[in-house]
């Protein structure tokens, strides 16, 4: 039995029974997987349906992270929003939800932990940005969107209700962002797979595979959770924009005889692909992708009152923690410079410390005056330094501080 927070948002967790090497060699950028459930409560740690219908009734919410759908248009904003305003009516979105119309929150991981929890856990596993979309869709064969393909993979995690899907053959493999569906160009093939969401089920769709779902006779409530990915392509463009800086030969333009003569710049195109093909580049340019994946979009679950608490309360028996993907990337810089890569911030420390680091990394949980080779004052400084950065946390007192600091503000009131 899986008991952990982070296992259960793990990639693991959603797929089970199914192996993550399975999962990967059969189905990952290839076919769906419908996996069937046991347990329709089995992602009701991430979001039930009563907290759902919470934040839609005491939250404010607005444009563009709110939004309705019905038959494949969104509503017009006009027709949810209060007048001059980008907020949403909520007298509108029940009349429009009863004339079948379905709800959709997006980026409610910026909201809600355990969603943030699970989108943070995936890019851990998977090196590429996750967000979510909720789904919200009425009884009796309501249809929010007929049938399309999207441009990223997608996770759907049934919460509540059931929904009747089909799968079609599709024109384009593996769609890209620029071959978003469109209805005038993009006609399914013969539908594939038909099956019925319950609670508890999970569906894995491949980016350009059609698809199209209904509701039956009750709501149904969803979470899709998809990532932004990576391709080829994209790590082309990337590399090149970031090798540019470092050799002329990119930087240079085009001669006004080029177009009569183009012969005279092979030799030229061919040095090109030398640098392309160096095989330091290609490892470069996936660091800096990798990098910039798991940094950019990952977003801290840190509680910032008790990091601030435990950076000035440190002493040698304070227990710390790494804290759950925090940490992306580790790597020497130079002779005397290592970086460590958190969130969306850099961290430059002595090479010297690397073992120091290795230490942490590999021990997960110690007490400060447990590191290696440094001297007391040594040890609180990268402590604060690293608590700053968001890789560490303290175990017990940050905590301890934080709770005194809200109870003391609480009774102020």
């Amino acid at each position: 039995m899986i008991n952990d927070c982070s296992m259960k948002n793990s990639l693991d967790f959603l797929i089970s029974p199914y192996t993550r090497e399975r999962f990967f060699q059969d189905y990952f950028e290839q076919r769906h997987l419908h996996i069937k459930a046991d347990d329709p409560e089995r992602f009701n740690h991430i979001l039930s349906a009563a907290t759902l219908e919470h934040i839609v009734s005491s939250q404010k919410l607005t444009l563009p992270n709110t939004r309705m759908a019905h038959k494949d248009s969104d509503l017009d904003a006009n027709q949810l929003t209060l007048e001059g305003t980008n907020i949403i009516d909520l007298n509108r979105v029940i009349e429009k939800y009863s004339e079948g119309a379905t709800l959709i929150l997006s980026q409610l991981q910026d909201r809600v932990e355990t969603l943030k929890s699970l989108c943070n856990t995936l890019t851990a596993d998977f090196g590429q940005r996750f967000q979510t979309n909720i789904y919200c869709t009425p009884g009796n064969s309501s249809q929010g969107f007929t049938i399309h393909h999207d441009t990223h993979d997608v996770f759907i995690l049934q919460i509540e209700g059931s929904k009747d899907w089909k799968i079609y053959e599709s024109p384009i493999e593996l769609a890209i962002k620029d071959q978003g569906f469109k209805q005038e160009l993009h006609q399914p093939g013969a539908v594939i797979d038909e099956f019925t969401m319950n609670p508890g089920d999970l569906l894995y769709i491949p980016r350009g595979l059609m698809h199209a779902a209904k509701t039956s006779n009750k709501r149904s409530i969803h979470i899709t959770t998809g990532f932004m990915g990576f391709t080829w392509q994209d790590f082309m463009i990337d590399k090149i924009n970031k090798i540019s800086q470092e050799h002329l030969d990119l930087r240079r333009g085009f001669q006004p005889d080029f177009w009569n003569n183009p012969q005279q710049y092979e030799a030229v195109y061919k040095r090109i692909l030398g640098i392309l093909g160096q095989p330091q580049e290609l490892q470069s340019g996936l660091n800096h992708l990798y990098q910039h994946s798991l940094n950019r979009f990952r977003v801290s679950t840190l509680n910032p009152i008790a990091q601030a608490e435990a950076i000035h309360h440190l002493n040698l028996d304070t227990q710390l923690v790494v804290e759950e993907n925090s940490m992306s990337f580790v790597e020497q810089i130079s002779d005397t410079e290592l970086s460590i890569t958190l969130y969306n911030k850099e961290v430059t420390l002595p090479a010297a410390l690397m073992p120091v680091i290795e230490f942490i990394t590999e021990t997960k949980s110690f007490q400060l005056k447990d590191l290696p080779l440094l001297d007391d004052a040594g040890k609180i400084n990268l402590a604060q330094t690293l608590l700053k950065a968001g890789m560490l946390r303290s175990k017990t007192l940050g905590q301890e501080r934080a709770t005194e600091v809200l109870n003391g503000f609480a009774t102020s009131l």
